[in-house]
């Protein structure tokens, strides 16, 4: 209803504002010479709190193309990356500690804190969820792919 404050869902941004908040992120909070967050409050947001407990949101994708269940790795509003190869935006080389937020079907942002790496990707338009994922999954791994570490 008109009372009902959703905040996954309507927002609006440009390409470099994504970039500015990934950025004050992937600093542990700081940009620009403020500090927006303390380092140890982007660290708990971003830990996975939910185990290896199995991703319920992506079941129906689990059973429509057949993929094996797959841990949720999720944080305080935020993905986590997290350990193992499965169905995941953020690529299956990006490294365990990657986090980051993603919309629907069309806008995704991750950090890769170990490697000091961060991407935003805002597109037009909606797919279907899981050609989204596999989408976005390509595009990860071609930027952790052009990183010499």
């Amino acid at each position: 209803g008109p009372a009902t404050e959703m905040p996954a869902a309507s927002a609006v941004s440009t390409v470099a504002d994504l970039f500015r908040l990934a950025e004050a992120l992937r600093r542990e909070g700081e940009l620009d010479g403020h500090r927006l967050l303390t380092p140890a409050m982007v660290r708990l947001a971003t830990r996975n709190h939910t185990g290896d407990r199995p991703n319920g949101f992506y079941a129906f994708a689990c059973e429509q193309r057949g993929w094996d269940p797959f841990p949720a790795n999720i944080g305080l509003s935020f993905w986590v990356r997290g350990e193992g190869i499965f169905p995941t935006y953020f690529g299956v080389t990006s490294s365990p500690r990657t986090f980051g937020g993603l919309g629907a079907g069309s806008s995704m942002f991750w950090i890769d804190p170990d490697r000091d790496l961060t991407f935003v990707l805002l597109t037009a338009g909606l797919r279907e969820e899981t050609h989204n994922l596999d989408r976005c999954q390509r595009l990860s791994d071609l930027v952790q792919a052009a990183v010499v570490d």
